[in-house]
């Protein structure tokens, strides 16, 4: 499948995203601009617009994301996989 890009999740992400699903997200380390993978067991899609996860605080993607906000989420599912780029609030 070629690849869609999209300013807001389509509803079959939403979906796969409101139930349990085990995703990935990938941050930036800061002090040498590589990525840094973290495997994330609970992810909720509050909106088509907004996705909440959870991380231990002492989690390396929290410093990550407090220096340096861009992120990525891979969520495997549905028959496909998807790649979700944005930027890391708290």
């Amino acid at each position: 499948m070629a690849s869609r890009v999209f300013d807001e999740l389509p509803e079959e992400i939403v979906h796969l995203l409101k139930q349990e699903q085990y995703v990935t997200v990938s941050t930036i380390e800061p002090k040498n601009s590589t990525p840094d993978v973290h495997a994330v067991s609970w992810v909720y899609a509050a909106s088509p617009r907004i996705l909440r996860f959870a991380v231990d605080a002492r989690a390396s993607a929290v410093k990550n994301l407090r220096e340096t906000p861009g992120m990525a989420m891979t969520v495997i599912g549905g028959g496909t996989t998807y790649s979700i780029a944005g930027q890391g609030k708290f």
